[in-house]
């Protein structure tokens, strides 16, 4: 299940209609509405400056920032209303510059006010200790569960059980929480079960996860050691140190990397033609941490491919950091273009994008061209790389269609590393094998057979812990 789905789960239900107009009707006028889409593992928000009712044509329009990252039109969005932390979920009938078109929902999901925040987490992310109530019992004469946590509030907790532990988590049954992950609590808090709901997916119950529980805390969390174990626990890792921390690089060669991006960022920030582009990511840093992670990532993953090749010397390195750093410079000022992949990518987002836009994805490659050309200083050949950035085999590429016997080496390469680099920052869960098979579809001809037929053979090599 994920996050979003997960969420809405805890919710009570309304499918009046009555009542989901009076929703919409309260919601449009507090401007505290937020819509949200979940992407491998993380979420988008979009704060709603504008909420419009159709109730003829049973439509919602709500209006956001024109600016904001681009939805997928494909997939689902979720709303979250400001009265009575009213959530829903609802598929997009139309994207437009700044303004969504859903369907009126046919129900609703909503729960009663808070006066604190919910704190929610990946299944297996985080645990707590609890163990059953009962007060003609000393503690010592009960059992102490680890469970997974789900999500916690200050008055509930959301949690996971195994199947054999059940019957201590029975509706109207009493439990008392010991510890918030490793953390104990200055005395046991005692919860009401409230509801029990068996789990969803077979993932979820082969790893001994087979109920959901949720929990109505009679004693209240103490604010302090639920910030503490929110700020002290576990973060989520970026797809850079997950690859540094596996068998892809080996600590010799991963040092040596270090070196070689310092080494050529130090030049990089001293030359004009490369200032403006350096800055901007800089402050893109604090924006938006996709750009950043997604030049990291491709750093590391150009290195490796090289690495495959016997491609590996100081001249080249230089050349794919360069390249890396550079690729998407010309769209650091517009950064909801750079999640943008191909062509067929522009056209399912094209209804968002104005036409400045369009062109100006269209044009990137030859742009970053040319800063590395009015860079004196830069790699040879790394020019006509950034140019060949977003050309394909086959020749549906752009800017100039070109096929694969007009793709030098070197770009070959920075392609289908950026097409390896796309499938890691997508997939947590991404394998090796999976993106191959996807890749000898894509990638046929010359140097990219040469370049997938060299991972093949050291894919065995390439794993995520």
């Amino acid at each position: 299940m994920t996050t979003s789905a997960a969420i809405i789960s805890s919710y009570q239900i309304s499918n009046s209609q009555q009542e989901i107009v009076e929703v919409m009707i309260k919601s449009a006028t507090a401007n505290q509405s937020i819509l949200w889409q979940s992407h491998a593992g993380h979420r988008t928000v979009y704060p709603v400056t504008a909420l419009n009712m159709d109730t003829a044509q049973k439509n919602i329009t709500l209006g956001f920032a024109p600016n904001s990252a681009l939805l997928a039109p494909n997939s689902p969005v979720y709303v979250k209303l400001a009265f009575r932390e009213t959530v829903f979920k609802g598929q997009l009938v139309k994207v437009m510059p700044g303004q969504v078109l859903v369907h009126m929902p046919e129900e609703i999901h909503w729960r009663d006010f808070r006066e604190t925040k919910r704190l929610h987490f990946r299944r297996g992310e985080r645990y707590v200790m609890t163990r059953p109530y009962f007060a003609h019992l000393r503690a010592d004469q009960l059992a102490t569960l680890k469970v997974s946590l789900r999500d916690i509030s200050e008055r509930g907790l959301g949690i996971y059980i195994s199947h054999q532990n059940v019957d201590f988590f029975k509706v109207g049954k009493f439990i008392e929480l010991t510890s918030l992950g490793e953390a104990g609590l200055m005395k046991p808090l005692l919860g009401h079960v409230m509801w029990v709901k068996r789990t969803d997916t077979k993932s979820e119950r082969e790893e001994g996860l087979d109920w959901r529980v949720g929990v109505k805390m009679l004693d209240a969390i103490p604010t302090a050691a639920l910030d503490a174990f929110n700020n002290g626990g576990q973060k989520s890792r970026k797809a850079t140190e997950a690859l540094m921390d596996s068998d892809l690089l080996s600590p010799e060669f991963q040092a040596m990397l270090q070196v070689e991006v310092d080494r050529t960022l130090k030049k990089m920030k001293q030359r004009p033609a490369l200032a403006k582009y350096l800055q901007q990511l800089e402050v893109l840093r604090g924006q938006d941490a996709y750009i950043a992670e997604h030049i990291q990532v491709l750093t590391v993953v150009c290195t490796f491919v090289a690495r495959t090749m016997n491609w590996v010397s100081e001249a080249s390195m230089e050349k794919f950091v360069y390249a890396a750093y550079m690729h998407d410079a010309p769209l650091f000022g517009h950064p909801r273009l750079a999640h943008l992949r191909d062509r067929p990518d522009l056209e399912s987002h094209k209804a968002q994008l104005t036409e400045e836009e369009i062109n100006l994805f269209f044009r990137s490659p030859d742009e970053a061209a040319k800063a590395a050309l009015a860079d004196n200083s830069a790699p040879p050949d790394v020019a006509a790389m950034l140019s060949m950035q977003k050309e394909l085999p086959d020749g549906s590429g752009f800017p100039r269609g070109l096929n694969q016997a007009k793709i030098s080496p070197m770009a070959a390469l920075f392609i289908i590393a950026h097409s390896l680099t796309d499938a890691i920052m997508e997939d947590s869960n991404w394998r090796m094998e999976e993106w191959l098979i996807k890749a000898k579809g894509r990638y046929r001809g010359g140097n990219f057979n040469k370049i997938l037929a060299a991972l093949n053979d050291v894919k065995i090599t390439l794993k995520r812990r």
